[in-house]
């Protein structure tokens, strides 16, 4: 029996298959583009930016990304299971970018499987046969466990605020 959460196994294959075709994407048109001019170089960056903004939160929330789709998991907001908005699919790949694999280590001790990055806008990933949403019983997530994943998440941006504060005090100060 299939479950309706996937397997933290499935959610690394999407990722890793995204990161396949972005690369493909940044070496095929590094490829084609190889000129030196300033529209080649405008294009490049056009490329770099659509691939880097707006590939995941725009598929995320208005269908699937090409890994999502291949490995049939989709991205759902709590408690109503709709798609997420395009806010929530930016500030979800903001924090996945921000965490990288720290994020993935709540998935499978949490309800749902929810890796930090879910906790943070309140979404929850799914197997894509489970669409029929009427027959997807979940419990909604405990508020204290919601408050704790809020705690760490905000503690470790301000650490890495810190971080990044210290490291361009320390370069500014050798020049």
């Amino acid at each position: 029996m299939v479950s309706e959460y996937p397997t933290i196994l499935r959610r690394y294959l999407a990722t890793l298959i995204d990161g396949v075709f972005i690369i493909f994407i940044f070496i095929t048109s590094s490829y084609i583009l190889q000129q030196d001019n300033k529209i080649v170089l405008i294009i490049r960056i056009g490329i770099t930016v659509t691939i880097f903004f707006i590939y995941e939160p725009i598929c995320t929330s208005k269908f699937a990304t090409l890994g999502q789709w291949i490995m049939r998991i989709r991205v759902r907001k709590l408690p109503n299971f709709e798609k997420i908005t395009i806010i929530s699919a930016y500030i979800r790949i903001l924090v996945k970018i921000f965490l990288g694999l720290i994020s993935f280590f709540t998935i499978p001790i949490t309800k749902g499987r929810r890796a930090i990055h879910d906790f943070a806008v309140g979404s929850i990933v799914i197997d894509a046969r489970y669409q029929q949403l009427t027959s997807l019983q979940i419990e909604k997530e405990d508020i204290k466990t919601e408050a704790i994943y809020t705690s760490i998440l905000l503690l470790i941006f301000l650490l890495f605020v810190i971080a990044i504060s210290l490291y361009f005090n320390f370069f500014s100060s050798l020049i």
